[in-house]
Order: structure tokens, then C-alpha cells, then sequence
């Protein structure tokens, strides 16, 4: 049997991404920091995809609501170490801005220590731009960010990456043999790279760029490394040392999108390119730590769920009650804006995902997401529809619209009480038999609660 290490968090979606992970590892590395220990928040994967939103307080008093894409949670707090990891494809140009919107947001010093790993992969407007091309003329990456993951990752698979060491080493002849290898790929598809616009990250949301030629393809990279310099680094030795000492190091790995867009576990197409699941930190780390090491392996589920992409999930709500959810609860992607689909509770394919991420607890968010006299319908069960036989998820389309989700439903809660209680003991009756339903079809422990929109409606449960 694994042995656990002390102070030791890893954090994943329970369900298809966009659960409210960074609320709850901001909470969690709060509360090492306020142990007397130094919080190392590790980002494993993914990359500028990624979108997670938290509120930070400012020196006027006032709370901003600040949407993170390539760095963790708690880079805003002191004595914490933000850590891009190995397993990351890095997008420069928002690097650059993101680090410096967190030093404008605070107050001109930033309080964490960042540490980008030399050894993560770049994702480039080329690769930006080939994901443009495909979509464009091949009809395929349809529910693709725009922000070029998947070419990224395909580099590394095609042993042709480029990593961030390449950058900061100036090796600008491999970038320029890397531009002319996409410009012949892309235009063989009838698209000239130079003049496909790509997202760029800007205080204008859903500003685009041209890609432009390889001398300012090249320009650019140079800025980008003076920029970044500063914070790139091996971090190999660093990790390592500080996974040793759990006396003095807490850590918190935070895993990007969600266990149910993980390529092998995903409905196709809508899924990603890297490992959201907890099984990612071992390739992430170098082999510095096996997941089933960390102490707190928390799957975070939503009351409800929410998925954007081409998928049909087998529970679905009706639009009228679905809308409401989008309205009062901003179901609309952190990257890309989009309306996402919302459904009711799938317990069959949350305790698959719990299952083969080898998640141990379960953190759930919008806990006051109850609308006003309608009960809380969960799926415990599905039932094939040709011959009723009880059966699982399996992760393909044609096999999910075979199924007849089963429901059990619960009575609903105040949202007002829930909102206002600060411990287990305040929160409603029906709250905590819900809880102990989830407990019972996902074999994982409810830990932390969701309870609101502000950054303290946050409730960690010890009684179950």
C-alpha cells in the first residue's frame, strides 16, 4: 500500500471542465500558508486553454474578479511557489501579459515566487494558426480554444517540440526552421500563415492578431524571452527537495479542465490533449511523485454540470430551466465565451471518473445553484434503452445515446440558508443527505463545499 505525505493536495474536475477549481485551491493554499507552511502550487498541464476565475482582494478594500489561464490559483498569495509544470505547452504572449496584469494587480510586486519549467513545450501562433487551418478547411477541431493545445502537443508526440529552454537559450534558428515547417504545412491547405489572425491575450477580450512573417514571428519571440527570463528555470531540484520536507513545504497540484474531456475517458471529439486527470502529475513531475502519494486526491463536481463541445450529455435539462442556470450562474466559457450546455447531476459518469483518476474525495460547488420550488433530480443509474439491462459510461458517443439515465430525486434546500452557514452544522437536513447519497455512489469522501459566489463561501466538512 502507497503512503501518503503529509500536506500534500491535488485537485481535478469531477466532471467536463469548469467546476470552480480555482475557488477551492485558493481556499486550500490559504489554509497551508496559514499553517506556518510554504505552499508549492503546481500547474500540471494544459495551457493557455485553460481558464479558471478567483477574487482577490486589493489594498483599496475593494474585491476584483481576475480570470487566470496559464498560471495556478494562489499566485496572488505570499509565501507561495507557482509552478508551470513539465507537462504544460507554454503560450509566451499570455504569459507575458498574465504576469503582468498579476504584478499590476498587486500593487506592483508580485507576492508569490513564479517558476516556469524549462522543460514545458511552447505552444506558437503557428501552431495557432494550424489549428485555424484545420478547423477552417478540414472541418475538424471544431470545439478547439483557438489557442493552438493541440498542434502543441502533437509536436511532442512527433518528437519536434520546441521547450521553453529553446526560447530562453536563443536558439532562434530552430524557431525559424520550426515557422517555414508550419508555413509549407498551412498553406498546402491553401491558407497563408502570415495573415491568419490568432487570439492574443489583451485588456481587449477576443482581440486577434496576424501571425505576420518570421522576421516578426522572430522579433516577437526575442521580446517574450526578455520578459520571461526572470522566471524560467530547471525546476527538477527544486521540486524534488521541496516534496521531501513536509515539514516546511505544502503541496497543491492543480489539474486543468476536467476528467471527462481526458482523451482516453472523453466523448471525441470534444476532448483534450493533455492528462486532466490526477495520473498527469507523475509525467508532470518527472517521476518526483506518484499521485497516489498525495494525501488529498479531490475531485471537484458541481451541483449541476456544465459542457461545451459537440458532446450530448445523456442527462441534459430542458432549455427553459437550463437558461436559468446560464443566466444566474455565468455558464459561459472563462477562454472563449461560449454557452456552455448544462444538465443534471450524472453520478454513473462522476463515479467512472472518480474511479479511474483514483480520485479519494469530492469538493462540490454552487451548492445554492437551487431553483426556487423544483426538487434536485440526480442520475444513479443507466439503463440501456433496447433492452433495459443496467448498464455503465463508456466514453463514446453512440454508446451515451444508448443509455436511459435513472433518476432520484431529492428535495431541494434553501439556497438563502446554505449561503449564510459557515459550518456543517448550519448547513439544511436536506443538504447533508445529499451529501451522503454522493458519498455512496462515488466512494468518495465530500470534504470542502461551495456555497456561494464570494471567496469565504467556502465550507470544509469533517463530520462525514
Amino acid at each position: 500500500m502507497t503512503t501518503t505525505r503529509p500536506n500534500s493536495t491535488a485537485i481535478q474536475g469531477a466532471q467536463w471542465g469548469d467546476e470552480g477549481k480555482a475557488k477551492f485551491a485558493d481556499k486550500i493554499a490559504d489554509e497551508y500558508v496559514e499553517k506556518g507552511l510554504i505552499c508549492v502550487d503546481y500547474s500540471v498541464s494544459g495551457g493557455a486553454n485553460a481558464g479558471h476565475r478567483i477574487e482577490i482582494n486589493q489594498e483599496n478594500g475593494q474585491r476584483i474578479a481576475v480570470n487566470l489561464h496559464q498560471l495556478p490559483s494562489g499566485v496572488f498569495n505570499q509565501n507561495v511557489f507557482a509552478i508551470l509544470g513539465n507537462n504544460k505547452v507554454i503560450n509566451p504572449q499570455g504569459l507575458v501579459y498574465e504576469i503582468g496584469k498579476v504584478k499590476e494587480l498587486s500593487g506592483g510586486t508580485i507576492k508569490s515566487a513564479i517558476k516556469v519549467s524549462s522543460t514545458a513545450t511552447l505552444a506558437l501562433p503557428t501552431h495557432q494558426a494550424f489549428e485555424f487551418a484545420l478547423k477552417s478547411t478540414k472541418d475538424v477541431g471544431k470545439g478547439a480554444t483557438g489557442q493552438g493545445i493541440s498542434p502543441a502537443y502533437a509536436d511532442r508526440t512527433l518528437r519536434q517540440e520546441l521547450y521553453v529552454k529553446d526560447l530562453i537559450d536563443g536558439k532562434f534558428e530552430s524557431f525559424e526552421k520550426h515557422y517555414d515547417y508550419f508555413n509549407q504545412i498551412i498553406g498546402s491547405l491553401g491558407v497563408n500563415m502570415s495573415e491568419v489572425l490568432i487570439p492574443v491575450f489583451t485588456d481587449n477580450k477576443g482581440e486577434k492578431q496576424t501571425v505576420g512573417s518570421k522576421e516578426y514571428f522572430i522579433s516577437k519571440l526575442k521580446e517574450y524571452r526578455e520578459n520571461l527570463l526572470p522566471f524560467v528555470e530547471d525546476v527538477y531540484d527544486f521540486v524534488k527537495n521541496a516534496w521531501q520536507d513536509s515539514n516546511k513545504y505544502a503541496f497543491l497540484f492543480e489539474m486543468s479542465q476536467g476528467v471527462g474531456i481526458h482523451p482516453t475517458y472523453g466523448v471525441k471529439p470534444d476532448i483534450t490533449a493533455s492528462d486532466p486527470s490526477f495520473v498527469g502529475i507523475d509525467s508532470s513531475t518527472e517521476g518526483i511523485v506518484n499521485h497516489l502519494e498525495i494525501e488529498h486526491r479531490i475531485g471537484i463536481s458541481k451541483l449541476y454540470c456544465s459542457s461545451v463541445g459537440a458532446r450530448k450529455l445523456p442527462t441534459e435539462m430542458p432549455q427553459d430551466l437550463a437558461n436559468w442556470y446560464r443566466d444566474n450562474f455565468h455558464e459561459f466559457g472563462g477562454t472563449t465565451g461560449r454557452p456552455r450546455d448544462i444538465a443534471f447531476p450524472d453520478l454513473v459518469a462522476t463515479a467512472f471518473y472518480a474511479k479511474v483518476s483514483h480520485a479519494n474525495e469530492i469538493a462540490i460547488s454552487h451548492m445554492d445553484a437551487i431553483k426556487p420550488d423544483t426538487n434536485i433530480k440526480l442520475c444513479t443509474k443507466y439503463l440501456l434503452k433496447n433492452t433495459g439491462q443496467e448498464t455503465t459510461y463508456r466514453p463514446y458517443q453512440w454508446w451515451v445515446d444508448q443509455v436511459d439515465p435513472q433518476y432520484q430525486e431529492i428535495p431541494a434546500w434553501s439556497p438563502e440558508k446554505i449561503s449564510l452557514a459557515k459550518n456543517y452544522d448550519e448547513i439544511p437536513a436536506e443538504a447533508k443527505d445529499y451529501l451522503k447519497l454522493l458519498f455512496k455512489e462515488t466512494q468518495c469522501k465530500p470534504v470542502l463545499l461551495g456555497t456561494g459566489p464570494e471567496r469565504d463561501q467556502i465550507i470544509r466538512i469533517n463530520e462525514l
